[in-house]
């Protein structure tokens, strides 16, 4: 870190390699929320600087978890034909299982 004339600490230059960070995937995000964090442990990161930049990437991974979250539930979830076609099929093997009522001899009609 260099000092200014008047004393204070002058914001450190971002890395070279931040300007093209990927952030497209909650794994991005870690990884560069891993690099903030060494930058801060190693003291080559000003503090205020690393704080805000990892609540934001922390807002950022929770979007891109819960975006992730609902395409797989919408993965999963069948489709109006899946649902009609699974219980067709689902009448089919009960018609063919089960066999017809037996009427004992005699209650018949007639």
């Amino acid at each position: 870190m260099t000092l200014k004339l008047t004393g204070e600490p002058a914001p450190p230059a971002p890395p070279a390699a931040w300007r093209a960070v990927r952030l497209r995937t909650p794994g991005d995000v870690r990884r560069t929320l891993a690099t903030v964090a060494n930058g801060l442990l190693r003291g080559t990161m000003d503090p205020n600087v690393g704080s805000k930049v990892a609540y934001v990437l922390t807002v950022l991974l929770k979007t891109l978890e819960a975006e992730e979250v609902g395409r797989q539930e919408a993965a999963e979830k069948p489709s109006p034909e899946d649902f009609a076609r699974k219980i067709s099929q689902t009448l089919r093997l009960m018609h063919e299982t089960v066999p017809p009522p037996t009427v004992p001899p005699g209650e018949g009609n007639g």
